[in-house]
């Protein structure tokens, strides 16, 4: 795990033993099924009356595992029965909300209920990739950098930026501070998932993450973007940089190839190929042949 967790989820299925094969939860040894059943049938209260130890997040995590785990339950059919996007929740965003936020267009899921917890981050993206998931809400920041990184890679083998498909790769959607309070965090997300389902389909995808806090969602860079970002900041404001041609250069001379480098090494990533040609002295001369154009050509 390499970025910082909040609190971990209380009795949730991953940590729950297995009583002959059906689901309970954690040190009651209370089948999940027979809480969802006495639930259905006589409500929140008759049931805590009936099993004094559980509380309302107890009912909550029930719910979550039926609609990840038990197709014959009802939250499970209400789990994006016409789901054309797939929703994962990082470990530090409140499991209850995939119970509270089921849609029909988007199926919901959690790391908690995957085997994932605290796991590392670019294990939770390698198993987002391998199954099928659009995009990963989250509020670390390790996750922006995975972003960029795989975004990276994609350009270092593209002819131009406009190439380069992000669809194939998940969209992260990042947290704000002023939204992590589970309250907020869960009323947020609910409110916002179309705009994350509208985003993961739109083809060619414009960002590679959407960053939201308490005033609503801002769109990250997409993939020129974020070439830009990871230039030489000595280079910034540069007239050189206009002398680029339209396919990315990884010229170590042009990139911030040690920063790009840590990262990889940071998340057990292929190390970048970075360019030996001396690319930066042909930019240069082109740079300083224009230069002299204009003057030649001013009156």
């Amino acid at each position: 795990m390499s970025g910082k967790r909040q609190q971990k989820t209380h009795r949730v299925f991953e940590e729950s033993a297995q009583l002959r094969g059906k689901f309970t939860l954690r040190n009651t040894g209370i089948p999940v099924e027979t809480i969802l059943i006495l639930l259905d049938e006589w409500g929140e209260d008759l049931t805590r009356a009936r099993f004094p130890s559980l509380r309302d997040r107890d009912f909550d995590i029930c719910r979550t595992i039926a609609a990840h785990r038990m197709p014959d339950r009802p939250e499970f059919r209400k789990n994006g029965p016409k789901a054309r996007v797939n929703i994962l929740f990082d470990e530090n965003i409140p499991h209850t909300i995939v119970e509270k936020s089921l849609n029909k267009i988007s199926r919901l899921a959690h790391v908690s209920f995957h085997g994932l917890t605290s796991d590392r981050d670019e294990n939770i993206w390698r198993y987002a990739t391998d199954n099928g998931f659009h995009v990963i809400v989250t509020n670390d920041d390790d996750f922006l950098k995975i972003a960029e990184l795989q975004t990276l890679k994609k350009l270092g083998d593209a002819d131009k930026a406009s190439d380069v498909d992000l669809n194939d790769q998940p969209l992260v959607v990042h947290l704000d501070p002023s939204i992590r309070d589970p309250a907020l965090t869960e009323d947020a997300c609910r409110k916002r998932i179309q705009n994350f389902v509208k985003e993961a389909e739109r083809t060619p995808r414009r960002c590679a993450y959407i960053l939201m806090s308490a005033n609503g969602l801002r769109y990250g860079p997409n993939a020129d973007g974020i070439y830009q970002k990871y230039i030489r900041g000595s280079l910034h404001g540069s007239p050189l940089l206009a002398q680029l041609p339209e396919k990315p250069v990884f010229d170590k001379a042009i990139m911030d190839h040690r920063g790009i480098d840590s990262l990889a090494k940071k998340f057990n990533f292929e190390s970048f190929a970075f360019s030996r040609e001396p690319s930066w002295q042909k930019f240069y001369k082109r740079a300083y042949a224009a230069k002299q154009r204009a003057l030649k050509n001013d009156p």
